[in-house]
C-alpha cells in the first residue's frame, strides 16, 4: 500500500467520520492500482477505538461532541473542531479559536502517546439550520443575541453554541488542559522576565493571560500583552474616574471606599511603572539601533547621515505633526525635548516661526520655550541648529563646510522676520547654540581649526563661541554621542538588567 493511498484513506475517513459512525453507512473501498482499503475497516481497526462522545443541552436542544483521537503519524499539527448536518461536515477550524490553551502539536498522552484531536458536532438543531449547499448554518445573527440572552427566542447564536461547546471540552479535556495552562504561562512569564519587563505589573493578574494563545510567537505574543496593558489601563481609569467624582457626602461606607480607593491607586502605581519601563526598553533599542546604524553595512558602508537622522527626529517633520514619544531627542540632550517648536529638514520658509523666503533646510532646527528664561517674555530662551553628516565623510567642498553651513544658517534666520510664541519680533541678538555631529575626520579637524574651536579634553570633539553670530558651537562624535546616551542611561538599563 503506497504512502499516498493510505493518507487520501484516512483524510476521507476524518472527513466523513460522523457518516461512519451512523448503523447504515455502506462498505465502501478506496482502489488506486493495485492498493485497495475498505475504509469502514480502516475507521473500526485504527479510529473507532479512540472515540469518545460528550452530550450537553443548550435551550432544551441536544448536542453531542464525538471526540476522536489520532494516534498515527500524521502531518497535520493542529486539533481541529468540526461542525457536522446530517452525518457530513460542514464547517471547521482550530480547537484553539475556543480553548487558547490548545497548542499548535500533539497532545501527550501517558499511556498511548502522542494523539491530535478532532471534536464533531452534531444534533438535530445543526440538521434543521444547514443551508441547502450544506456549505453554512443558519445560525440567528449575532446583533440579534440580546433578545436571546432575555430567554425571548429558543434560536441559537453560533457564539453561544461556542461557548457551551468550550465549556464541555475544556471539562473533557481537563486532566491535558490543567498543564497546558501552566505551560502556557510559564511560557508568557519567561518572555515577560527576559525580554519585556514592561509587562511585569500583568503577573500578579495572570488571569488576564486566558485567551492567550499557547506558544505564540514572540512578536504576537507582545502584541497580545500590550493590548491587554491597553484594556487594563481603560479599566483602572474608569475606576479611578468613578471614585474621584464620587463626592464625599455620598460616601456611605467609609471602609468600604478607602479598600476601593487603595486598589486603584495600587494599579494606577503599577500601570505606572509599567509605562516607565516600556519607555526605559525602548531607548535601550534605539541606542542598539543607533549603533549598527553607525557600523559598516554588508557592502562596507557606513548609513547615510538620513538614516541616523531619522532615528532623532522623523524627516519633513515638524513637533506639530510629531507625537513627544516618537522623537529620540534625549541621545543628544534631554532638554531638547522641552521646545517650542521643531522643524526638521524643512526649508526655512516653511518654519512656522519665520518669515524667511530662504530655502535653507537645517537638519533639526529648534526655537526653545521663553519661560525658560526668568523675567523674559521677548525671545526665545535659544534657537538650537543640530547638522549631521555621514559617518566617516572624508570630502568636503569649501561651500558644504559643515561649521560654515551651520552659519549660513543663522544668517538666513536672522535675515527673515522671526517671531516668539506671542507674535513679537525676536531681537537679532538671540543666543544660538549649534551642535555638529559627525565623525572627527581629517576634513572635520580643519574645520574646527579655521573656526578657532577648541578640542575637548577626551579628543572627542570640539567647542567654542562666535561672537559674530553669538551661537556657541559644538562638534560631537557619533562614538561620544552614544557613549555620553549609554552613560546617562545605564543607571536605568542597570535596574533592568538589560545591559550588554
Amino acid at each position: 500500500m503506497s504512502k499516498k493511498t493510505d493518507i487520501i484513506a484516512r483524510k476521507i475517513v476524518e472527513h466523513c467520520f460522523i457518516y461512519f459512525m451512523s448503523s447504515n453507512c455502506p462498505q465502501i473501498l478506496l482502489s488506486d492500482d493495485n492498493d485497495k482499503i475498505v475504509l469502514n475497516d480502516l475507521y473500526r481497526d485504527i479510529l473507532e477505538k479512540h472515540k469518545d462522545m460528550v452530550t450537553f443541552n443548550l435551550k432544551e436542544k441536544e448536542f453531542g461532541i464525538t471526540f476522536l483521537k489520532i494516534y498515527a503519524n500524521v502531518e497535520d499539527k493542529e486539533h481541529t473542531i468540526h461542525y457536522c448536518a446530517n452525518n457530513r461536515e460542514v464547517l471547521n477550524g482550530k480547537i484553539s479559536r475556543l480553548i487558547p490553551e490548545m497548542p499548535n502539536e500533539k497532545i501527550k498522552d501517558e499511556m498511548d502517546g502522542e494523539f491530535l484531536l478532532r471534536a464533531y458536532i452534531s444534533g438535530n438543531y445543526l440538521d434543521e439550520i444547514v443551508n441547502t449547499e450544506r456549505t453554512d448554518f443558519h445560525f440567528i445573527k449575532e446583533d440579534e443575541e440580546t433578545t436571546i440572552f432575555k430567554n425571548t427566542s429558543d434560536e441559537i447564536s453560533r457564539k453561544e453554541l461556542d461557548s457551551k461547546i468550550a465549556e464541555s471540552m475544556k471539562e473533557y479535556l481537563n486532566h491535558y488542559l490543567e498543564q497546558m495552562s501552566l505551560d502556557k504561562i510559564a511560557y508568557i512569564e519567561d518572555y515577560i522576565k527576559r525580554e519585556a519587563p514592561q509587562y511585569r505589573v500583568l503577573l500578579s493578574k495572570k488571569y488576564l493571560f486566558a485567551d492567550i494563545h499557547s506558544k505564540l510567537p514572540k512578536d504576537k505574543l507582545d502584541i497580545a500583552l500590550y493590548e491587554i496593558m491597553q484594556k487594563l489601563d481603560i479599566e483602572i481609569k474608569r475606576g479611578v474616574n468613578e471614585i474621584l467624582g464620587q463626592k464625599i457626602s455620598d460616601v456611605k461606607d467609609l471602609v468600604e471606599y478607602k479598600d476601593k480607593y487603595n486598589k486603584y491607586i495600587d494599579d494606577v502605581n503599577d500601570i505606572g511603572k509599567a509605562k516607565l519601563v516600556e519607555y526605559i526598553v525602548h531607548r535601550k533599542l534605539v541606542l542598539d539601533l543607533l549603533e549598527r546604524a553607525l557600523e559598516w553595512n554588508t557592502e562596507g558602508k557606513y548609513s547615510l547621515e538620513e538614516y541616523i537622522h531619522k532615528i532623532v527626529f522623523p524627516l519633513k517633520n515638524s513637533s506639530d505633526t510629531v507625537d513627544y514619544e516618537k522623537h529620540n531627542l534625549w541621545i543628544i540632550d534631554e532638554k531638547l525635548s522641552y521646545h517650542y517648536y521643531l522643524a526638521s529638514d524643512l526649508p526655512l520658509n516653511k518654519v512656522q516661526p519665520i518669515d524667511s523666503d530662504s530655502l535653507s533646510r537645517p537638519d533639526i532646527l529648534i526655537f526653545n520655550n521663553p519661560i525658560a528664561v526668568v523675567d523674559s517674555d521677548s525671545s526665545y530662551s535659544s534657537i538650537v541648529l543640530l547638522e549631521f553628516k555621514r559617518p566617516q565623510r572624508e570630502e568636503f567642498t569649501k561651500d558644504d563646510d559643515p561649521i560654515k553651513q551651520l552659519y549660513t544658517y543663522i544668517i538666513n534666520i536672522n535675515a527673515g522676520k522671526a517671531k516668539n510664541s506671542k507674535g513679537r519680533t525676536i531681537p537679532k541678538d538671540q543666543i544660538y547654540y549649534c551642535y555638529l555631529i559627525c565623525d572627527i575626520t581629517e576634513p572635520i579637524k580643519n574645520s574646527a581649526d579655521q573656526a578657532n574651536l577648541a578640542e575637548t579634553p577626551d579628543g572627542s570633539g570640539y567647542y567654542g563661541f562666535n561672537p559674530t553670530y553669538k551661537a556657541y558651537v559644538e562638534v560631537i562624535s557619533y562614538d561620544k554621542l552614544l557613549k555620553d546616551a549609554k552613560k546617562r542611561n545605564r543607571v536605568l538599563f542597570k535596574k533592568l538588567s538589560i545591559l550588554t
